[in-house]
């Protein structure tokens, strides 16, 4: 890329995964699988441990506002939960499908898959409430295969800075910094 540096490591490893971005800042989070733990990365470059949660997190997704951070767990019953940024506190939202990422709609609603007779659909989260808004949409209209994650109508575009990562022995992940993410 154009004015990209050098990948660095980022990641002490062994297994991390799921980059994701803030929308409104370089903020960036991962999954350290090996702890079932939540990552915040810093614009600076300075990474903590947000949370850990037993039921295995995966799929950690920013709000448009970088205020909450949904996720969904794979262990157990699969749940959507969503953690505030600001004091730590947690909503377990209901029951997920884990093959999709929950996708914000807004700052106070949220896509998940879910079940639904045996068949998968997205379901609208109004998080004020913390039940469905209402809006739905069959999963996989648009394929055979729901689990590409796709909806005919995608509820908001996602954009994310340039990122990838390296596998090796074991995964890290690597950062390539352009000049528009700062």
């Amino acid at each position: 890329e154009p004015g990209s540096t050098t990948p660095a490591l980022t990641t002490p490893g062994p297994r991390d995964a799921m980059p994701a971005f803030s929308e409104r800042s370089g903020d960036w989070f991962y999954v350290r699988t090996d702890r079932y733990a939540i990552v915040h990365c810093s614009a600076q470059d300075s990474c903590s441990q947000l949370r850990s949660d037993p039921q295995g997190p995966i799929w950690p997704v920013p709000s448009p506002d970088s205020q909450r951070l949904a996720y969904l767990t794979w262990l157990n019953t699969p749940r959507l939960k969503v953690l505030s940024l600001s004091d730590g506190s947690v909503r377990d939202l209901g029951a997920a499908v884990v093959d999709c990422a929950p996708m914000w709609a807004d700052d106070d609603h949220i896509w998940v898959l879910q079940s639904s007779e045996r068949r998968p659909e997205w379901i609208e989260i109004d998080l004020k409430t913390g039940r469905r808004s209402g809006r739905r949409q069959q999963a996989g209209a648009e394929t055979t295969d729901y689990r590409d994650c796709s909806m005919q109508e995608s509820p908001l575009p996602t954009r994310y800075p340039q990122v990838r990562v390296v596998p090796s022995e074991s995964s890290e992940i690597r950062a390539i910094r352009t000049p528009e993410w700062r």
